[in-house]
């Protein structure tokens, strides 16, 4: 080869090997971090993301010789990090809708303004603030300090009595006051008719709000079918969770516009059964038949006899489909005799449990639903009750004698849920290949008291390698 030939050679090699490099950076690192992966090993310093994917996880030095020009480092300063929350059973429309009307009752103090900012926080920029019951006794001043706390969205709200309503600067050309007479019923026209139908708002909405509560995956129990609306905000960048969307058991699909992806996908049905006897041949029949084209299928039960009928309807079902992973769930799960519990485990039927809703007795039948090797995928049940899974893990492990532990918990809102949708060889767990899906706290919940859990704040959250989420 000539001399000219080498030099050549040796700057296509140099490209190239600089080529390789940039692609072996990462996108974004967290260095500094007390880091629980849920797996082997149990404790990390950092994460490297690429793209949607973890690619590294390890000490300081190693996660950092990952880190290029381009590469955002995030430094968590010490703060936990763990596997972003996973709700196994939400109704995520009627959650965002939720935000839709805002009660003050009455007087105008802090506790309304923090309320109305925490309606700014998740409602997309433009989006109304409708609502009633502002104090008639407020001031100009007070007017100021509302409107200066809804700069990106118009606000219409009653004040008592419902003849009076305040406008702010975005809603009223410039000109925050209280409207009344004609120019109250000009702004009640103004307000968007589907205001609180307007199903891609109301999605967006749900998904700001959980992003904020750490939770990077939902499934879906609203039985609904919505995956397109879901799939359109996915494509326009603005869905912050992954959705496993269930739809009726029985029930016809909806017509597909999109398929599934990563962010939103379907394969579950979901039934309900509260006592109608005669509905029984047919919630089987509509069981057997879903199983049979390959579905996954959950039934709402609560209480020892509804309970006990599912059991029977899975256990035929599985009988006459024959053996598959098929992964049966009851959502709810509540109220079981010791000896259904057994069959929990011997079907096996997944307990999509929810510890808040049902606080008061949760600790005992988490105990007993763990020592029966019941497999757990923890939820909330929002918007019934509040969606928060710091709550959901503090009630589980509260004045239990470490029988359930708080490692258990978090388990069961992230790897027990990521098995209950079939995900958890992509998420559930940090570790190299998964999804790049986490939450950083203010606080380690699994050093400080049970008590204290819920005071936990959700610093940062992270979807698909994507800040989603970052407390001011």
């Amino acid at each position: 080869m000539t001399r000219t030939g080498n030099n050549a050679f040796f700057v296509l090699l140099t490209i190239a090997v600089l080529a390789a490099a940039a692609f072996a950076q990462a996108d974004v690192i967290i260095i500094n971090a007390n880091v629980r992966t849920l797996t082997k090993p149990a404790k990390a310093e950092a994460v490297a993301i690429r793209g949607s994917r973890i690619v590294a996880v390890g000490s300081n030095a190693a996660v950092r010789k990952l880190a290029g020009a381009e590469t955002r480092v995030i430094d968590a300063e010490g703060r936990l990090v763990i596997p972003g929350f996973n709700d196994s059973h939400v109704h995520f429309l009627p959650l965002g809708n939720t935000f839709s009307t805002i009660a003050l009752g009455g007087s105008l103090a802090e506790d309304v303004l923090k309320r109305i900012g925490s309606y700014t926080a998740v409602l997309p920029e433009g989006s109304w603030i409708v609502g009633s019951g502002l104090s008639e006794t407020f001031s100009a001043e007070d007017t100021a300090r509302i409107d200066k706390a809804t700069p990106d969205h118009p606000l219409f709200i009653y004040l008592e009595g419902a003849k009076k309503a305040l406008v702010n600067s975005v809603a009223a050309d410039g000109n925050a006051r209280v409207v009344e007479g004609a120019e109250l019923a000009k702004f009640r026209r103004v307000v968007p008719k589907d205001h609180s139908t307007n199903y891609a708002k109301l999605a967006e909405t749900a998904s700001n709000y959980a992003a904020s509560l750490g939770i990077t995956s939902i499934q879906e129990m609203s039985s609904d079918d919505r995956r397109d609306v879901y799939r359109e905000l996915e494509n326009a960048g603005r869905l912050k969770v992954r959705i496993y969307d269930c739809s009726e058991l029985g029930g016809k699909l909806q017509p597909r516009k999109f398929e599934d992806s990563e962010m939103v996908r379907g394969g579950c049905r979901k039934g309900f059964w509260e006592g109608d006897e005669e509905r029984i041949p047919e919630l089987e029949r509509d069981a057997a038949a879903a199983d049979a084209d390959g579905l996954q299928v959950m039934i709402h039960a609560i209480g020892r006899d509804a309970n006990s009928v599912v059991l029977n309807i899975f256990d035929a079902v599985r009988k006459t489909n024959g053996k598959r992973d098929r992964r049966f769930r009851i959502e709810h799960a509540n109220g079981i005799t010791d000896s259904d519990r057994k069959r929990f485990a011997e079907i096996p039927v997944i307990a999509s449990f929810q510890p808040h809703l049902f606080r008061s007795s949760a600790t005992a039948q988490i105990e007993k639903f763990n020592a029966a090797g019941v497999r757990l995928a923890f939820g909330s049940d929002a918007a019934m009750t509040d969606m928060n899974p710091l709550l959901g893990i503090r009630d589980a492990v509260l004045g239990n004698g470490g029988k359930f532990t708080v490692e258990d918990a978090v388990r069961a809102y992230t790897l027990g849920s990521a098995y209950a949708e079939f995900q958890e060889d992509v998420k559930g767990t940090i570790e190299t290949g998964k999804y790049a899906d986490l939450v950083m706290l203010s606080d380690d919940i699994f050093s400080i008291e049970p008590e204290k859990i819920a005071d936990a704040r959700v610093v940062m959250t992270i979807t698909a390698g994507r800040v989603v989420y970052r407390a001011k």
